[in-house]
């Protein structure tokens, strides 16, 4: 996650630019991929990230989904 273009972008002006491919590939998942399978990929970083109590990192988080809702969303 530390290395993903995403997060250098949040680190440099604490925002995360609308990316499917960034995002999908910082989830490892196909970007055609289902949403289910992005939520489901989603969901479990945020899981393991809570776990570690890292609050930068959910933020990032949070930061990326939000730029990218459409992929979270049911079909």
């Amino acid at each position: 996650m530390l290395r993903s273009p995403l997060y250098a972008e949040f680190k440099a002006t604490s925002a995360v630019p609308a990316d499917p491919y960034a995002f999908t590939d910082l989830l490892e998942c196909s970007p055609d991929a289902a949403n289910s399978v992005v939520r489901q990929r989603f969901d479990e970083l945020e899981a393991q990230l809570r776990l570690l109590g890292d609050a930068e990192l959910l933020g990032f988080l949070a930061a990326c989904g939000d730029a990218n809702t459409d992929m979270l969303e049911p079909r």
